[in-house]
């Protein structure tokens, strides 16, 4: 008697082999067309195209085009209430089909340790203002913030805070 394949099927299960648990997918081995309940009624797609728009690249992110490329900088670390001024060079380039620029920099501080830090700048089309995230390897935590352009449009600025040790903010 011929041996039946056994039919595939779409179900998560566990393996156990030598007491440890594996997971294992099995994929279906035809698709599915989707149901008729699973399509979205006509008046749910009222807004699809003002969504759709507002995932996209505009204006508020060619802005941030000035920053492109390798600049030197003045850079200020603020440590409680000393100020730390050091020289620095940072790399700009666009990331992630232009929504975001990531940010690369370095600076030698005063016991010759290398500062590093990375940074990722973009502008949330939703809530209509630029967003930052910020880390470096002096610390082990992310600063973010939230930024406007000056009536100027040269100028941006960013605001955030960020716990330190013992539970006080610093902005």
């Amino acid at each position: 008697m011929p041996r039946r394949p056994i039919p595939v099927i779409r179900l998560a299960a566990s393996l156990f082999i030598s007491g440890f648990a594996i997971p294992v997918a099995y994929p279906a081995e035809t698709p599915r067309a989707p149901s008729a309940a699973s399509q979205p009624a006509a008046d749910a797609l009222d807004g699809w195209e003002e969504l759709m728009k507002s995932r996209q690249p505009g204006q508020a992110h060619k802005r941030l085009d000035a920053l492109i490329g390798d600049w030197d900088i003045h850079l200020k670390i603020f440590a409680g209430n000393n100020v730390i001024q050091k020289q620095g060079a940072v790399h700009y380039e666009w990331k992630l089909g232009n929504r975001f620029v990531l940010e690369e920099g370095s600076a030698v501080l005063e016991d010759d340790e290398a500062f590093q830090w990375m940074g990722l700048i973009g502008h949330d089309n939703a809530r209509k203002v630029y967003t930052v995230t910020w880390a470096d390897n002096g610390d082990t935590i992310s600063e973010t913030g939230v930024g406007k352009l000056d009536a100027s449009g040269r100028t941006l600025t960013f605001e955030g805070a960020h716990k330190l040790p013992g539970g006080a903010e610093q902005r």
